[in-house]
């Protein structure tokens, strides 16, 4: 059961996914707990996991290999990206979709893909850190959507 806490990472919305897909195979494997399952509810709750970043992902405005990138270059500056530099970075899809940086920055914090730093003003970053992993295991993509 510690491998089921670890996934979760003590991030609420994780407990969830993982507490009911481990659940859910206890049940239907009636009330049996053993090795087998628990590799099998471990896939369960990383699937759930997994679906719970690409929904995310899918609310936000851009193209995936924008957050990839975003992600990359939070983790080369300690997780943080100033204003500025993420700015900087998506410079290329604001253009083509026509969005603002504002637009760009409230729909990607609306979306959970990005949170204000707390510890440096007009700083923000990935809210989650293996969402951050998750993003940055995207595949690459071209930046023209190919």
């Amino acid at each position: 059961m510690s491998e089921l806490a670890k996934l979760s990472q003590g991030w609420p919305q994780h407990i969830n996914r993982v507490a009911v897909a481990a659940a859910r195979l206890i049940r239907d494997n009636g009330g049996r707990i053993d090795g087998s399952l628990l590799e099998r509810a471990l896939e369960s709750g990383r699937e759930r996991k997994d679906a719970y970043y690409a929904g995310r992902l899918a609310a936000g405005s851009s193209r995936a290999w924008v957050y990839r990138e975003l992600a990359l270059a939070a983790q080369e500056r300690g997780g943080e990206l100033s204003h500025d530099r993420i700015e900087l970075l998506t410079e290329g899809v604001r253009g083509k979709t026509g969005k603002s940086m504002d637009e760009f920055l409230t729909n990607a914090l609306h979306a959970g893909l990005l949170a204000p730093s707390r510890e440096i003003p007009d700083h923000y970053k990935i809210p989650i850190p293996s969402f951050g992993d998750w993003l940055r295991a995207l595949p690459l993509e071209s930046r023209d959507g190919t």
